[in-house]
């Protein structure tokens, strides 16, 4: 296992990688713009007695919360509820996550489906949300709060330990030394998925962690950040972090040092950006989660609650899935990559 980290030139190479990852990013804005577009065109309908529910996520322009507006606007089209999509430009600003939870109150919407940013600092504005008899459903990141009366998401703790089990079940896994890029510390998603890496690893007891960082959750922030870490610990040979942005983040690193044969990196959620890395090697392993579920099922469970006052489930686990070059082309492995090209 190499320990120093080499400066090779790959100029071409990265050049390419620079080309393609160029019309993806257009790829991801066109989609988030059409999602958009999608969500306002239900609000501009007529509104008489009709649900409204507001879909509101930390962001709107990563695939993963593109994919949520997606099934949830299957959901609104099947039970026939006027929709809002909205969610802050940064995946770190709370405060302008509660300016849309206030817009939806005096909109009076019948319901809000949210991906909290901070699973403090929005209770407040949540809590006056329900007392005016506004449904709270949590999808992906929750609050601390008793209000909220359904969740679903990942078992981010289970996730964070799967990815410690990928790294222990390898024949080169004992003596690695593993560094963690992670993100907003008051997300409650992030706090599991760590925290169920972190246990399984010292439970196993053959590797080390050696260090880690938060970075803000974008992708120049987690690059410049991974960077400097890895300058700082020039003995890491591995690095897991925990969603889309710190994923891109780390293998725009890997790639501008040329690090992809001696740092393994396992990263969260993906895009057509992240995919491409995986093939190319700057990432080696990625969690991916259904968000498209979270969506459908956020707005659906919305409507059970308002036309039918109950529900089946109040705590739902949707699926993740570990992708590698190995299972990468493997059909389910392709829907769950792709779930808005197989709904197409």
């Amino acid at each position: 296992m190499k320990m120093t980290h080499g400066h090779s030139k790959a100029g071409e190479k990265r050049m390419k990688n620079r080309i393609t990852n160029l019309l993806c990013i257009c790829l991801l804005i066109l989609l988030s713009v059409l999602m958009l577009v999608a969500c306002e065109n239900k609000n501009s309908s007529d509104a008489s007695g009709k649900i409204r529910v507001a879909v509101i996520t930390k962001t709107t322009t990563s695939k993963f919360f593109m994919i949520v507006f997606s099934g949830a606007e299957t959901a609104a089209s099947e039970y026939n509820i006027i929709l809002t999509c909205e969610g802050p430009d940064n995946e770190n600003d709370y405060g302008k996550q509660n300016e849309l939870i206030s817009k939806a109150i005096e909109d009076k919407v019948d319901a809000i489906v949210i991906s909290a940013i901070d699973k403090d600092n929005s209770t407040k504005i949540l809590e006056k949300a329900q007392k005016k008899g506004i449904h709270i459903i949590v999808i992906d990141s929750g609050i601390n709060s008793d209000i909220v009366e359904a969740r679903i998401e990942t078992d981010n703790y289970d996730a964070g330990r799967k990815m410690a089990l990928a790294l222990i079940k390898e024949e080169n896994y004992e003596g690695r030394k593993i560094g963690i890029v992670n993100f907003n510390s008051d997300s409650e998603n992030v706090l599991g998925r760590e925290s169920g890496f972190k246990d399984t690893i010292e439970m196993d007891g053959r590797a080390e962690i050696v260090g880690r960082i938060n970075v803000d959750s974008n992708v120049t922030k987690a690059k410049n950040g991974s960077l400097d870490f890895i300058d700082t610990y020039p003995e890491i040979d591995t690095i897991v972090t925990f969603n889309e942005w710190t994923t891109l983040g780390v293998g725009y690193a890997i790639e501008e040092r040329d690090l992809q044969d001696e740092i393994k990196v396992i990263g969260f959620d993906n895009n057509v950006i992240s995919v491409a890395m995986l093939e190319s090697g700057e990432i080696d392993g990625l969690i991916v989660q259904n968000p498209y579920a979270m969506g459908y099922l956020g707005v659906e469970i919305a409507y059970q609650l308002i036309k039918e006052n109950t529900l089946v489930e109040t705590d739902i686990i949707t699926d993740i899935m570990y992708i590698t070059r190995d299972n990468l082309y493997e059909q389910a492995s392709q829907e769950i990559l792709f779930p808005l090209e197989e709904d197409k």
